[in-house]
């Protein structure tokens, strides 16, 4: 199977997994301290990704693969961190459902937009040009 045919699948998974992510965030009780909370989370992902090795792992042996990691997996642990840490108080300091990830993904885009475009040499197109002014104005127009 090709690349491109995995591409939509993955994204439906994303798109479906973060729906989810956000009603479990706004669910979360108020009571439970944040990081017991995501302390719990991460257990539950790690369990699962020890359940999970085997099925994406066709002769891979574990010894080697963790030699292979380097500084991208702990700072991808950060930024987790801080993406959840981030939606869970916002939640909690009564950021709505319907427009949260949409603030925090326009921001997202813009930024990396920028960044794609001065230290990958991205494109900027007039398209995406359009786009980052479509998405700084939707980010006026939600806070009013």
């Amino acid at each position: 199977m090709s690349s491109i045919n995995l591409l939509y699948p993955a994204i439906l998974l994303t798109a479906s997994s973060t729906v989810l992510y956000h009603l479990v965030q706004k669910a979360t009780p108020l009571e439970v301290n944040p990081m017991i909370s995501l302390f719990v989370s991460y257990i539950t992902a790690a369990a699962m990704c020890v359940v999970l090795f085997p099925f994406f792992s066709k002769g891979v042996v574990l010894s080697e693969q963790l030699h292979k990691v380097n500084w991208a997996s702990f700072a991808l642990g950060a930024a987790v961190l801080g993406i959840e840490v981030g939606f869970l108080y916002a939640y909690r300091v009564g950021g709505n459902i319907s427009t949260t990830n949409l603030l925090s993904s326009s921001l997202a885009v813009v930024s990396l937009l920028i960044i794609g475009y001065f230290f990958y040499h991205d494109q900027l197109t007039a398209y995406k040009a359009t786009g980052i002014i479509l998405c700084m104005a939707g980010i006026i127009l939600i806070n009013k």
